[in-house]
């Protein structure tokens, strides 16, 4: 009866308020006689206590695994990116010298297209693996969602409905807009092909919100405090399991059947928003459509100083004194062969410390270093911070295809004057010497 009593006592409680207990009872003896002894136990908060530092945990086994694989991505492209710049550049050579309107013509104007295709398939395990600081520019996320839309509506089959609320008045995020308009192509991609054949809505929403908590994006990674730009992408698919979900970023997870997809898309996503210094998370279940949140902070920043144009007409063409600096002798052949033909006057050193010792003494003739980074002996930075020391003013242009020590930012903060990821098509480096010469802004 009193056991009874207790636990009508509790349902009372239970009625408003809800709580984990930890139940107890045994029998005792009281003055001779025996009683019941019940213990209830109030857990709640221990019970949410361990289900977060379980989450947290997770969150940082999914950070491990991403920055693990990652790290593998980046070298395998690393040594991709020098046969790539190879098969592009003795392509580009062969090209010139042949006939317009031959086969031979046409078949290497094929094999270019494809040395570019997997050129880009490159960049993107790079941003996946978080290499590739291009620039970032002050820019209008709802002018990059809107264009999105716009092209997604005609290839949007009639039985989707595509909801939106975009606030005009959002600031500018330091934006790649190529790179964000690509994530946004994947998820919304992902969200008519897990909606189907069926009936379905996929709602975007973009807002300006000011984050004054902590937040963990999917990958444990810690969302800054602040003004930043929420773009919410749901629809109304078939969801995802919580397995899948776990493992939604890593590359080459893919849950379309074989042909239709490489598995990269969401690995790539991850890539950009975090090289834009953004958070990105998802939340989905079977049958309840996956819905993706991404944080992106703005920046006080006008977006009227993106206007310094490079002017495609320039010739890329010069007569200047180039020091070629790389271990791979066959891309420093090509590289010296592309730019002799553009006029310039090259000199070659496939070892790092030759370079150096004949800078040493004939640095009233050199122009312009390009070196490559990973090389033996002296690094591409230590050989550039060693010759700054002697010409601080000598301009130098520096080509990677992964570097763990080495960025864009860190590369400007040595003194040099522009980081070029591999491969490098040779009328794009060009270009960008004669930017470098020619004082022009970009």
């Amino acid at each position: 009866m009193a056991f009874l009593m207790i636990w009508n006592l509790i349902l009372q409680v239970v009625t408003v308020h809800v709580m984990t207990c930890r139940c107890s009872g045994q029998i005792i003896d009281v003055l001779g006689n025996k009683k019941l002894l019940s213990i209830f136990q109030d857990v709640t908060l221990e019970k949410k206590m361990l289900s977060e530092q379980r989450a947290l945990e997770h969150q940082a086994l999914q950070s491990s695994k991403i920055e693990a694989i990652g790290t593998l991505a980046g070298g395998i492209a690393h040594d991709f990116n020098n046969i790539l710049m190879a098969i592009l550049g003795y392509g580009q050579m062969a090209l010139e010298e042949t006939p317009p309107g031959t086969s031979v013509h046409s078949d290497l104007q094929q094999i270019l297209l494809a040395g570019r295709r997997a050129s880009e398939l490159t960049k993107q395990i790079l941003l996946f693996s978080r290499q590739g600081k291009d620039e970032l520019s002050p820019y209008k996320l709802q002018a990059v969602v809107k264009e999105v839309i716009k092209l997604l509506r005609s290839t949007m089959p009639s039985t989707i409905e595509i909801a939106t609320d975009i606030n005009t008045k959002c600031r500018p995020a330091l934006l790649d807009p190529t790179q964000i308009h690509q994530v946004l192509m994947n998820i919304l991609t992902n969200a008519k092909q897990a909606i189907g054949a069926s009936h379905g809505k996929i709602e975007i929403i973009l807002r300006e919100v000011d984050w004054t908590i902590s937040m963990l994006s999917v990958d444990g990674k810690a969302m800054k405090k602040g003004r930043c730009l929420e773009l919410s992408i749901k629809d109304s698919g078939k969801g995802m399991s919580s397995e899948t979900l776990s493992r939604i970023f890593e590359p080459f997870l893919t849950t379309k059947v074989k042909g239709e997809g490489t598995g990269m898309g969401m690995a790539v996503c991850h890539g950009i928003i975090s090289k834009h210094s953004g958070s990105i998370t998802v939340d989905s279940s079977p049958g309840k459509g996956t819905k993706f949140n991404i944080y992106l902070p703005v920046t006080e920043e006008s977006d009227q100083d993106l206007m310094a144009k490079i002017d495609n007409s320039v010739s890329i063409q010069g007569n200047e004194r180039i020091m070629l600096v790389d271990d791979e002798k066959e891309l420093l052949k090509m590289q010296d062969r592309s730019l002799t033909k553009l006029g310039y006057q090259t000199v070659c050193f496939s070892e790092s410390i030759d370079a150096l010792e004949y800078f040493q003494e004939h640095s009233d003739e050199i122009d312009m270093l390009v070196t490559d980074m990973t090389m033996p002996h002296l690094t591409g930075a230590e050989l550039s911070q060693k010759i700054l020391q002697f010409c601080p003013d000598l301009p130098i242009i520096i080509c990677t295809g992964y570097s763990e020590v080495l960025d864009a930012e860190t590369a400007y903060e040595i003194g040099i004057k522009s980081y070029i990821l591999k491969p490098v098509i040779i009328s794009e480096l060009a270009t960008k010497m004669r930017i470098i010469f020619d004082g022009v802004d970009h």
